[in-house]
């Protein structure tokens, strides 16, 4: 009897022994296991934090690349200037979505502003200082409004104004425009203007007359309505009143001021500028 009583307590021992081993690693590994997924955890964590200030990082810049320095310099004429410009030229009112674009017209290394639209542009912008010289070399046609004036290339400009049939003045006004970098805006290179016969109301006799400028580094004048014969720093020419102004086949038959005028202006022309240009809607301005 002693002797199986030993027997069954030593079996007894070792059964306790085994479950308490079984016990110690069982919750050594459940241990271990939490240890890991907590560990696992934190490396997702870590690896989520450093992705989005990558990807924070990355948007930042991505923002400060599309703000250029020139809509800063441009800002403020946007914010105080442009809707008078809209309102003066009845841009909104014809339903003309506008564009904007920047460029260097007299390779100083400083961009100006274009205000224009697919066809063309209506005014040019320099910001000096803080303020802003603006000039509308847009043409004109009465009773519609403005008309988007080309930009030819080498800082150069033509608009044309048609003031219907105005008897006794002038019925239509062909301007060419170039940047003037001692004024920071732009002056006058030509100026060709046919007006009616204002004693002839049957036949439609016209006279014409053109300036050109003399010394193109010589004071422009910037107003397309104050040329008179004895402007100084022009040259002027007169087709007095006749038959100057004739059609075939429905196309308008250059007169010689005409021509001499078109001759100047495409002297100054360079390839296609607009297309070189970045236009973004005014109404997105940043």
């Amino acid at each position: 009897m002693k002797r199986n009583t030993i027997i069954r307590t030593l079996t007894a021992f070792i059964l306790a022994g085994a479950v308490i081993a079984c016990g110690t690693s069982c919750k050594s590994n459940k241990a271990e296991e939490e240890t890991t997924v907590e560990t696992s955890e934190e490396r997702i964590e870590e690896t989520v934090i450093e992705t989005t200030a990558a990807e924070t990082a990355v948007e930042t810049t991505e923002t400060e690349a599309a703000v250029s320095p020139d809509d800063d310099r441009y800002r403020a004429f946007f914010e105080t200037q442009y809707s008078n410009l809209d309102d003066s030229l009845f841009l909104s009112v014809n339903g003309i979505n506008t564009l904007y674009a920047y460029t260097d017209l007299n390779a100083d290394g400083s961009n100006e502003l274009l205000i224009g639209d697919n066809a063309g542009v209506y005014a040019v912008v320099t910001e000096v200082g803080g303020t802003y010289n603006v000039t509308e070399v847009c043409g004109w046609r009465v009773q519609y409004g403005a008309e988007p004036g080309e930009y030819i290339g080498n800082g150069c400009f033509l608009s044309s104004i048609y003031n219907g049939n105005n008897y006794g003045g002038e019925f239509s006004v062909d301007v060419l425009w170039k940047y003037d970098s001692s004024i920071n805006n732009l002056g006058i290179l030509a100026r060709l203007s046919g007006s009616w016969d204002p004693t002839n109301f049957t036949d439609n006799f016209s006279k014409w007359e053109l300036y050109t400028v003399i010394d193109e580094n010589g004071e422009l004048a910037s107003d397309a309505y104050s040329f008179t014969p004895d402007i100084a720093n022009y040259t002027y020419s007169l087709l007095d009143y006749g038959d100057n102004y004739t059609f075939a086949d429905g196309e308008l038959v250059p007169n010689e001021m005409m021509a001499e005028f078109n001759s100047y202006a495409d002297a100054r022309r360079a390839g296609d500028p607009m297309s070189a240009l970045v236009w973004l809607p005014v109404s997105e301005f940043a």
